[in-house]
């Protein structure tokens, strides 16, 4: 075996930078990136789904503590016989306490359980949240393509209608024929038939990367006028093994299975007896 495989690079094994957009080197797109990730409503909603998963973990931790309850009632008595009359208030307390012995793993596997979804929880609004950030880039680069397109075909179109005067005051003067005119002119009426359907997806992808970061299409623009103000990021050779243990999606399917494998542990242990004590 040779020593070394030629072309061999080191791959990166450093996770991915939370702001990995300001890579770019574009304030622009940065500033669409935040906000669309404080304004996108499945954002939103994934965060929501977070609160209430952890909120539901705490609540099945509980069942592993002591329950302790206290109740007061006050009624007031007050009555009325010939010329005399009289009251009466009584207050009264109770405190009460329970304890289930966790004998047979229950309310622990109903924990982790709910611990684990929790987990999974976290994991799919990173999901969302990195599609949210790609979503919004790859918009934003596919807008500032168009436009470099767009121009250039503003510059195809001018070349082609000049050449096209020309053509037109050769004919006049005898030296084309009416072909070559009638040619020029296809040539002239397809590139400004191309610019129209370039102008529709500017359009478009304008709007889109309005709504993903939660502005109205109606008087939203983006200042950028083609790819050139960007910079390009380092990006090392290779994919590091150890990238699937970071992705969001793979995270979320493992702690899915350690909350079934977890609901299988109660359902077992629900058909156990169960001891608690009151006082």
């Amino acid at each position: 075996m040779p020593p070394a495989w030629a072309g061999a690079h080191a791959s990166t094994t450093a996770p991915l930078d939370a702001t990995w957009y300001r890579g770019f080197g574009s304030d622009e797109l940065a500033r669409l990136v935040s906000e669309g990730t404080s304004a996108n409503l499945d954002l939103a909603a994934a965060t929501a789904r977070v609160r209430q998963a952890l909120a539901r973990a705490a609540s099945a931790g509980a069942a592993l503590r002591p329950q302790v309850s206290l109740g007061g009632v006050v009624n007031h008595y007050a009555g009325r016989s010939g010329n005399s009359s009289a009251n009466e208030t009584d207050w009264s307390a109770l405190l009460s306490a329970s304890y289930e012995f966790d004998f047979w793993g229950l309310n622990r596997a109903r924990a982790r359980s709910a611990s684990s979804i929790a987990q999974a929880t976290v994991a799919d609004r990173t999901a969302v949240l990195l599609t949210t950030q790609g979503s919004i880039a790859s918009t934003y680069f596919a807008l500032l393509a168009l436009r470099e397109r767009t121009a250039v075909a503003h510059e195809d179109v001018d070349t082609a209608r000049a050449l096209l005067a020309v053509i037109e005051a050769r004919h006049a003067a005898g030296a084309a024929s009416l072909g070559e005119v009638a040619s020029q002119r296809a040539v002239v009426a397809s590139l400004e038939a191309g610019m129209a359907e370039l102008s529709a997806q500017e359009t478009t992808a304008l709007g889109t990367l309005a709504v993903l970061t939660g502005h109205d299409p109606e008087g939203f623009s983006v200042a950028a006028r083609d790819l050139t103000g960007l910079t390009e990021p380092a990006v090392e050779a290779g994919l590091p093994s150890d990238l699937l243990l970071r992705r969001p999606d793979v995270l979320a399917a493992e702690a899915q299975l350690k909350s079934a494998h977890a609901d299988v542990d109660a359902a077992r242990a629900a058909y156990l007896p169960t001891l608690s004590l009151t006082a």
